[in-house]
């Protein structure tokens, strides 16, 4: 025993990344999440704080297929809040989202703005 060197079983810890890491773990990287598969939405509904920026992690798992998330303050679509850019699958990105006032809002992807939609609660 006496010419081991000390266990080193402890793994050190990761060095820190520009950007929040939405792989797995805790969560809490971003105040929202919502994938792309099959050229559909996760979810239809969406919730974001009010009052105070937030982040929308958004992934797309479709090959080769570009989506977004833009959010509306109407349901016609007409008045935009907020445009994602563009995410061609597949891949991450996790938005920006400006500060938002209280009430109901409307998302869809921009490529595919008549399957792809959903409502955000903003509280």
């Amino acid at each position: 025993h006496a010419g081991e060197p000390p266990p080193t079983d402890q793994p050190s810890p990761p060095p820190p990344s520009e950007s929040p890491s939405t792989s797995g773990g805790g969560g809490g990287a971003a105040d929202a999440e919502i994938s792309a598969s099959g050229a559909q939405f996760s979810a239809d509904s969406l919730t974001l704080p009010a009052g105070a920026k937030s982040t929308l992690a958004f992934t797309n798992n479709d090959a080769g297929v570009q989506h977004n998330v833009a959010i509306f303050s109407d349901s016609g679509y007409s008045t935009a809040v907020f445009t994602g850019e563009f995410v061609t699958g597949p891949a991450e990105k996790t938005y920006d989202i400006p500060t938002l006032d209280p009430g109901t809002y409307y998302f869809r992807c921009d490529a595919h703005p008549t399957t792809m939609t959903g409502t955000i609660a903003v509280r």
